[in-house]
């Protein structure tokens, strides 16, 4: 595959992802959660051909990282929604689950800051001209 190729596949994948993401914040199912990971998961394949493994392996543990974070918190709130009240062993491990969650989610927005610095540099190495005067 063409370095051409592999970006406009990398943009393909890039488009679907907000829409799975939607579409599991408006109806978090099974079947919207398996469309969300699977819309990671190629996402994440079409990036290790253009950034390579390394990179594309931070971002997806971090992602993966932060939303089994978000999952445990709305699962913890799910089951406290059932009690008449919320105990301080409740409340205590509620707290420290957001702290987790809030942990992931700034690192997983540095992994995506990571992510940006690793393609704009992969775009201008392929924006070079090779040793032919073509671009890579």
């Amino acid at each position: 595959m063409s370095r051409e190729e592999l970006w406009a596949a990398l943009s393909e994948a890039t488009d679907a992802m907000p829409a799975a993401v939607d579409a599991y914040e408006r109806a978090p199912t099974s079947e919207t959660r398996d469309a969300m990971d699977a819309a990671l998961y190629e996402y994440v394949q079409r990036l290790r051909p253009v950034i390579g493994d390394a990179e594309a392996f931070r971002y997806e543990a971090s992602s993966s990282t932060y939303q089994n974070a978000t999952d445990r918190v709305e699962q913890l709130n799910a089951r406290l929604s059932t009690l008449p009240s919320m105990d301080e062993a409740d409340s205590t491990l509620r707290r420290r689950l957001l702290e987790e969650r809030e942990a992931a989610r700034k690192a997983f927005a540095g992994a995506r800051a990571i992510l940006e610095v690793a393609l704009k540099r992969a775009f201008a190495h392929d924006d070079e001209p090779d040793e032919k005067g073509g671009t890579a």
